[in-house]
């Protein structure tokens, strides 16, 4: 009996110190053909095994922990793209202007931007490209750097558009586009141009408190089709007046129960703090989507984006109209 047992002491004991996660521990050597025989190879079979897997694992967490490092550098780089204060040049002080992004993963496909294309015209846009991730981000770098290569070559939102959906074809990635809102305000006659690419209506408050959808037209969203002609569009953009933008991640961000924010409840927060200045206007929509959401997995990138034209001469009064 002793003969029989002594074996499985040691292999109890070696059986505990594999558990605790020492692969190498040696076994007691048995070359009998009986049982004791078939329970060494089982279990130096288990050893070979356990210490391959765990050296897989050490490989992949490494590479892992290699690509959550680039991703942060995207993610960085990314939003190092998109304009995160407006100075304004001589002549602007009247354009307040404030905008949010949240990539629902490291890297998203929202993007927005705003410039000062020259002495005269302020330019703005808002974008969404079709899914997440790594491959969206790229389409947006891409949509971003040449809008802003063409409006500083030509503000003619027909020619930008255009040139836009031409190039954005020819990358022949047939399964993505970008919905996007491109606009320029004339700050001397406050004329606005504006073509919207199949993106979703702003909100628009007027001076007196009012607000309503800015409507425009149904245009088909970037990288659809070549056989498609944009026109802009315009407007008097009377001073006091406030646009508010956003992407899908606002009305169809998702709670715990799988419903939907929703366009109508973004309208009546908007109705019911009308008066607040375009940073806080922000700020409110992208808190009241957090509270919404609660502990729910972020869906898709969320990007909010508010400008006001403030009377010229008007001293601003930091969050209120």
């Amino acid at each position: 009996m002793r003969r029989i047992t002594k074996p499985l002491t040691i292999f109890a004991a070696s059986a505990r110190d594999v558990a605790q996660g020492n692969f190498n521990t040696p076994l007691p050597r048995i070359r009998s053909k009986d049982e004791l025989g078939e329970l060494y190879e089982s279990f130096l079979f288990m050893q070979q095994q356990l210490t391959e897997y765990v050296d897989q694992l050490r490989r992949t967490t490494t590479a892992n922990e290699k690509i959550e490092s680039e991703l942060r550098i995207a993610h960085d780089i990314q939003l190092g793209m998109v304009p995160k204060e407006f100075v304004p040049t001589f002549g602007a002080e009247c354009i307040d202007i404030h905008a949010v992004l949240h990539p629902a993963r490291q890297v998203g496909g929202d993007l927005y931007d705003y410039l000062m294309l020259n002495e005269d015209e302020f330019g703005f846009a808002i974008g969404d490209v079709s899914g997440k991730g790594v491959p969206a981000s790229l389409f947006m770098a891409t949509t971003i750097s040449q809008m802003r290569s063409l409006a500083l070559r030509d503000t003619s939102l027909n020619y930008i558009m255009n040139l836009m959906n031409q190039s954005l074809i020819r990358t022949e990635n047939t399964s993505m586009f970008i919905t996007f809102f491109a606009g320029v305000l004339n700050l001397n006659t406050n004329r606005l141009r504006f073509c919207n690419a199949g993106h979703p209506y702003p909100l628009l408050i007027a001076p007196d408190g009012t607000v309503s959808f800015f409507k425009t037209a149904d245009n088909l969203p970037l990288g659809v089709t070549s056989d498609y002609e944009y026109e802009e569009q315009e407007c008097y953009f009377a001073p006091g007046s406030q646009l508010l933008f956003y992407t899908d991640g606002v009305s169809e961000a998702q709670n715990e129960q799988s419903k939907f924010y929703k366009i109508d409840r973004l309208f009546n927060l908007v109705v019911s703090h009308s008066q607040l200045a375009p940073r806080q206007m922000v700020d409110k929509v992208v808190g009241d989507v957090k509270r919404f959401v609660g502990k729910a997995e972020q869906s898709d990138d969320l990007t909010v984006m508010s400008f006001r034209l403030n009377p010229r001469g008007k001293k601003k009064i930091e969050g209120l109209l």
